[in-house]
């Protein structure tokens, strides 16, 4: 991993517990990330996760949270036509 996407990721593990961690879209200049793209599994509300996440990231790089229920999530990647399911299949498992 990169070492923004290093602590992009402590910090999601360390504040919300997530089961799962998915990157499913990253910008770069050269080697150096711009934006990355974060699917996040929670077992606790996602929005309040979501909230939390948003305020305490702090990083140089624009980045965007995308957070399921983990009982949502099981669901959804199971349907082949689902957002989830096409994140689960194309995005890089970063945790979990």
């Amino acid at each position: 991993m990169n070492g923004v996407l290093d602590r992009i990721c402590k910090t999601v593990i360390d504040e919300v517990s997530p089961s799962k961690v998915i990157l499913y879209g990253e910008k770069k200049n050269g080697e150096q990330l711009r934006e990355a793209s974060l699917l996040i599994v929670v077992k606790g509300d996602p929005k309040e996760a979501e909230r939390r996440l948003y305020r305490i990231l702090d990083c140089d790089v624009a980045f965007n949270l995308l957070v399921y229920r983990e009982e949502d999530f099981l669901i959804l990647v199971k349907d082949e036509t689902s957002y989830a399911y096409s994140i689960m299949s194309k995005g890089r498992v970063l945790y979990g």
